[in-house]
């Protein structure tokens, strides 16, 4: 049997997707993954009918999400809406990527080792992505899978057209989840791959990539264009929103700012972006062009605390990395390529730092492909001395050690999801009020990935509005409020969150209404819900 799966091609495929099943369907017993993600939440949503809509493939993003996805989702949730065929889709992708990647490690001709290598990058690695379901995991582990099909068949001198096909069809499917999430991972495994590779192996390469860019770009287009015929002036509020990103995505965007901007500047920190004639495209290139925050001063606020939280939230995942280094017994030559592609990765996260925000997948993703890489190179020949069966050992600890993480964080995941579930309970026993959430308190980020919108509509919560400005004025429309003036008047409107002072500063500034916000009221248990009242 084992000669089998070892020998033959159909063999190793047979067992790498028995085995990733068998992964896959204990991590699935025994957790309770989510999202994690108010963008994930609010694509769930649209695509499974929720907010109190019909299923929709059209999620306004255009690097995201492309309607090759959503359209088959939002069919199979028309079909049948008590299953979540958002997560069904993900995790089906995730299964594909990791069983290439288990396919590709029993091909470098060490079963054993093979197996127990994918053991602990399932433990350590994919656990973590797959305990917080996203469109941003998934796009990473295609990207990763596909990485190392490229390495592994650049290593065997066998890149030809059915290997480059298959990284090619990797990384397009990867940019439909996430365009954005490619490049970085491709970045930081060049140096690996242009180290190792023959000049006829990096000529495939650079025509595999050229190929991947021609095809996104294209796909690109046509996300775009779908949407500017599907959703009336669909491009002007993209461009409205990709300016709001400007600062949700850069923390100094806010720096330097004068306090005439400090209205303004609080209700986007509050995504209540409620009025887009008084935040105008006008004032946010305002506010952006006086915003400045010098290099000198990002370095002095990188405190030594937070470097150590850094540090100690990613310990499991570069000791991970550090160990393989040693246990595959890297030569000069790869230990070199590996150091200059983790300087890539380390300065990349450096000038996200000092110019933008650090997304928390890139050091996660960018250590899980060079593990992968590191593996990928020397599991062929594994040397098996003295210091390979105690190697055994250190893979053990970091597999228990990977195990105890999942474990602490199931936990957490519990009790954030007990949260949504309360709060998606309590705001469905008063249909006739619409609940406007002034901040992020209400828990959506925190839906199972087995929940459907069917379950928890969310037919009456307004969230933040920098996903669609459109889409949440519909839903005041619903409740009887036309414009934004009028909500202070309506006797539906409950206000979900924390008071936002700002925001009775809107309604002073552009229609001179003095409100007050009412004290908790007693009626809800699991959020702060309040009302308006009109000083007269």
């Amino acid at each position: 049997m084992k000669n089998f799966f070892f020998y033959t091609a159909f063999g190793r495929v047979v067992f790498a997707v028995s085995y990733t099943a068998l992964l896959f369907a204990s991590f699935f017993l025994i957790t309770t993954p989510l999202f994690n993600s108010s963008d994930n939440a609010f694509c769930l949503y649209l695509l499974g009918g929720g907010f109190g809509n019909a299923p929709t493939e059209l999620i306004y993003y255009n690097h995201l999400l492309h309607p090759f996805i959503t359209i088959p989702v939002k069919e199979l949730f028309l079909l049948n809406p008590d299953i979540n065929w958002y997560s069904v889709v993900l995790i089906l992708f995730h299964f594909l990527a990791c069983s290439i990647i288990l396919d590709r490690l029993l091909f470098r001709k060490s079963f054993q080792t093979g197996i127990i290598i994918y053991t602990l990058f399932f433990c350590v690695f994919e656990s973590h992505l797959l305990l917080s379901l996203s469109f941003t995991s998934t796009s990473l582990i295609l990207t990763i899978s596909a990485i190392v099909v490229l390495l592994v068949s650049g290593v065997n001198k066998d890149m030809g057209l059915k290997n480059i096909s298959m990284s090619v069809a990797l990384l397009v499917c990867a940019s439909l989840f996430r365009m954005y999430t490619v490049v970085p991972l491709v970045g930081i495994a060049l140096p690996i791959l242009l180290f190792i590779l023959k000049k006829r192996e990096i000529i495939f390469l650079g025509s595999a990539l050229f190929a991947v860019l021609i095809i996104i770009a294209a796909t690109n287009y046509m996300h775009r264009e779908y949407y500017k015929y599907k959703i009336p002036n669909w491009e002007k509020g993209e461009q409205y929103r990709q300016l709001l990103y400007n600062f949700y995505n850069n923390e100094n965007a806010y720096q330097g700012l004068d306090s005439t901007w400090l209205t303004e500047e609080m209700l986007l920190k509050d995504a209540l972006i409620i009025d887009t004639n008084f935040l105008s495209t006008r004032k946010l290139l305002s506010m952006q062009n006086e915003s400045h925050r010098t290099i000198s001063q990002k370095v002095s606020d990188l405190q030594q605390d937070g470097v150590r939280w850094f540090v100690i939230n990613n310990r499991i995942f570069v000791g991970c990395f550090v160990f393989l280094i040693f246990f595959c017994r890297l030569n000069r030559k790869y230990i070199i390529a590996t150091m200059i592609s983790s300087i890539c990765l380390m300065g990349g996260i450096g000038l996200l730092y000092l110019f933008a925000k650090i997304p928390d997948y890139i050091f996660l993703s960018g250590l899980a492909l060079l593990s992968l890489l590191i593996a990928a190179i020397r599991i062929e020949k594994p040397q098996r001395d003295l210091i390979y069966y105690p190697g055994l050992l250190g893979i053990l600890f970091f597999m228990i050690w990977g195990a105890v993480r999942i474990y602490k964080e199931n936990l957490k995941n519990l009790h954030n999801h007990l949260l949504f579930q309360q709060a998606a309970t309590e705001v469905a026993k008063y249909p006739d009020n619409l609940f406007f959430v002034t901040d992020y308190t209400f828990p959506s980020d925190y839906i199972s990935v087995f929940d459907t919108p069917r379950k928890y509509p969310l037919s009456n919560v307004v969230l933040s509005w920098h996903y669609s400005y459109s889409f949440s004025l519909q839903m005041l429309k619903r409740f009887g409020v036309n414009d934004i003036k009028e909500l202070p008047y309506s006797h539906k409107i409950l206000l979900w969150g924390k008071p936002v002072k700002e925001l009775t500063d809107y309604f002073f500034k552009t229609a001179q209404i003095k409100l007050e916000y009412s004290l908790p009221l007693p009626l809800f248990k699991y959020g702060e819900v309040r009302k308006f009242i009109i000083d007269q």
